[in-house]
């Protein structure tokens, strides 16, 4: 993986809205001016989107976000905030630093 790896808009999609920065997809121009998150509970058509931006190092798992532990959570990383040109817009504090938080 390196810090040139193309996304695609589906991805680009999931991994902004995980930051709290969707609502555009104009990666130059997010709605907002800083993540304030960095989570995303992956509904049916998601969870494959994310499965493959964890295999990638793009994203990593986090604890299942409801009580009957059948919506998988999701984080995105350092390598898929710069993957996705959003590096800029992420605090330090919000990137996980490993897999379970």
């Amino acid at each position: 993986m390196t810090a040139s790896e193309t996304i695609g808009p589906d991805e680009y999609a999931v991994i902004a809205h995980a930051l709290g920065l969707s609502g555009t997809y104009d990666r130059f121009k997010p709605r907002r001016r800083w993540a304030y998150r960095n989570y995303f509970a992956a509904g049916a058509k998601d969870v494959e989107t994310w499965r493959g931006l964890v295999a990638r190092g793009l994203a990593c798992t986090l604890r299942p976000v409801d009580p009957s532990n059948t919506t998988p959570g999701f984080a995105v990383t350092h390598a898929g905030a710069v993957a996705a040109g959003l590096r800029n817009y992420v605090p330090a504090h919000i990137i996980p630093t490993k897999e379970g938080q």
